[in-house]
């Protein structure tokens, strides 16, 4: 029977990205994370995946600008790593974007993280966590209006009773019909 022996490029990699992970996400020591990632990169300096890594590790440290240029980086290593069996290739469809975008979010940024959620949902056009993102962006970038100024209520026009509250609810949407109704057989029950 052949034995096979797999790349130790492939495997170095593979484990090199394991330990980071695990020394970051699992032991919270990202001192040691970053160390690990270091060490890969200095093997492995045109790897996307690592270098997106420690954009990671450097991101939870609240070393920000170093991280940004790490995933500018890493998108720039697209066409080296055409060629790779280890490439997750979401990583360049959404994954840098999305980092990118929180970088500006954090930056309070949020036109350029739009800009960025928009590049990443341009080709995962269904994920919910980047809608759900770009709908929060777009709030914070956005002071609400409010549409009619409050009222104080000094208690004269509380509702007492469950059709009271009702017919205020249908009143304040404009189904001024079903409200009178409402009030009229609470007038006249008969």
């Amino acid at each position: 029977m052949l034995a096979l022996r797999a790349r130790p490029s492939c495997i170095s990699r593979s484990r090199y990205l394991l330990l980071t992970q695990t020394y970051c996400e699992t032991f919270g020591d990202n001192e040691k994370a970053l160390a690990k990632v270091d060490e890969a990169i200095a093997r492995f300096p045109n790897d996307a995946g690592l270098v997106f890594t420690k954009g990671q590790v450097l991101r939870k440290m609240d070393r920000g600008d170093d991280a940004q240029e790490l995933f500018e980086k890493a998108l720039t290593l697209r066409e080296l790593m055409a060629y790779s069996v280890m490439t997750d290739e979401e990583l360049f469809e959404w994954k840098i974007f999305y980092s990118l975008a929180g970088i500006y979010e954090h930056k309070k940024d949020y036109d350029r993280a739009i800009e960025y959620v928009d590049m990443a949902l341009a080709n995962k056009p269904s994920s919910l966590v980047l809608q759900r993102s770009k709908a929060g962006f777009s709030r914070k970038s956005r002071p609400v209006l409010r549409c009619r100024p409050r009222v104080p209520s000094y208690g004269r026009d509380r509702p007492r009773t469950r059709s009271h509250r009702i017919g205020q609810l249908l009143a304040a949407r404009h189904r001024y019909a079903q409200a009178l109704a409402i009030v009229e057989n609470e007038i006249d029950p008969g």
